[in-house]
């Protein structure tokens, strides 16, 4: 999303005669935000495996196994 919105962005500020140098940072922010996807996706597997495992969903069970909501009585 952030990605999308600077690209926007960029194409707006050409009619307002921004500095080549406003167009070249936000090309290294798309670029850095572009990077930190990639590498989020790569490591999305390992992680999920991890919280989806039989130990963690026993945890949560134990967890939350005794906790009801309170409700207040008036």
């Amino acid at each position: 999303m952030q990605e999308s919105n600077l690209r926007v962005f960029s194409e707006e500020m050409i009619t307002l005669n921004t500095p080549a140098n406003t167009f070249l940072a936000m090309g290294v922010l798309i670029q850095e935000l572009d990077t930190r996807k990639y590498h989020a996706r790569r490591h999305f597997t390992a992680r999920f495996s991890e919280f989806a495992s039989t130990e963690t969903q026993q945890a949560f069970a134990t967890l939350f196994a005794n906790n009801k909501p309170h409700r207040k009585h008036p």
